[in-house]
């Protein structure tokens, strides 16, 4: 074999492995990218169910006496939160849910009341888009996990500053009920 046989072998052999080195990169800028996007839709629908709860707290409210300090603590979501403060912050609502749905069920007038039990419609139609969010959120963080830690990604993915995504877990599908009004 000459020289420029051996020459053209070694360029090609260097255009793969650039091709797949730059592969590599966008496909990890693509799944970053869904990651961002399924995280917003989480935050989304937090906002969506944090505006039904107060919606709804604003009702009962009349009837509350010591419930208040649940409400207290539950803050309007923030852009830009990480994915445990979100988890954070879906524990108050599902705490400050309770707490509503507890007061409705002891007062026979807020039970049958109309505007109530729209809302009540409502938070649940948000609560399923809330855990279907962070399902979605969750499978794309299994997609990325996995395309950086095989082989032979693995290899490279530290030159990108790519790193482990961690899961959204606020504990929910534990302490989930659903109260009947």
């Amino acid at each position: 074999m000459n020289l420029v046989g051996i020459v053209g072998i070694i360029i090609v052999a260097v255009l793969v492995f650039v091709g797949w080195i730059v592969s590599v990169y966008n496909s990890i800028i693509v799944k970053q990218q869904a990651l961002d996007e399924a995280k917003a839709d989480v935050e989304v629908y937090m906002v969506k169910r944090y505006d039904v709860i107060m919606n709804s707290y604003k009702i009962a409210k009349q009837y509350m006496d010591h419930e208040n300090a649940v409400f207290t603590q539950l803050s309007q979501i923030r852009s830009g939160m990480s994915i445990s403060e979100l988890g954070q912050q879906g524990k108050l609502q599902n705490n400050a849910s309770k707490a509503i749905w507890g007061i409705v069920e002891s007062y026979p007038e807020l039970k049958s009341n109309e505007i109530v039990l729209k809302l009540q419609t409502q938070l649940e139609d948000q609560n399923e888009h809330y855990a279907a969010s962070k399902r979605l959120y969750n499978s794309n963080v299994n997609l990325y996990n996995q395309y950086i830690l095989t082989m032979p990604n693995n290899i490279i993915v530290n030159c990108f500053g790519a790193s482990k995504a961690d899961y959204f877990n606020d504990d929910t599908a534990d302490s989930k009920r659903n109260v009947a009004i």
